[in-house]
């Protein structure tokens, strides 16, 4: 059974950090949403990102953009660190609008981010 991300999202929380656990070993994952909207861009074009730090808190990887269904840890420098996968699960599966937003990622959301170990994913 994959383990679900507790990130609970909501307007005036749209940036934390919390330890978790992976493999044994502690981390700190930092979540943000970056609103910026640049000239010409639709309306909510943000994204959300991560930032994985160890247990001392010192910078693994920053600046990883969550995308739908993509395997996170498929990074080089991840893979060399993490043997499962860390997805952002989109649990509606309507690939017509797989926009992630500001209002539909974290708990309960449609878009949660979920860690597979390896033999999980076979």
């Amino acid at each position: 059974m994959p383990a679900r991300f507790n990130i609970n999202t909501n307007d005036s929380n749209l940036n934390q950090t919390q330890k978790f656990d992976i493999e044994g070993n502690k981390y700190f994952l930092n979540t943000y949403y970056n609103s910026r909207i640049l000239d010409g861009d639709d309306f909510d074009c943000g994204s959300w990102y991560i930032d994985l730090l160890d247990s001392q808190q010192v910078v693994i990887m920053t600046g990883i953009k969550l995308m739908p269904n993509r395997f996170i840890f498929d990074i080089p420098q991840l893979r060399e660190i993490f043997t499962g996968h860390l997805i952002c699960v989109d649990t509606d599966n309507d690939l017509k609008t797989q926009k992630m937003t500001a209002n539909n990622y974290g708990d309960d959301k449609r878009f949660e981010l979920w860690y597979f170990s390896a033999s999980e994913v076979g």
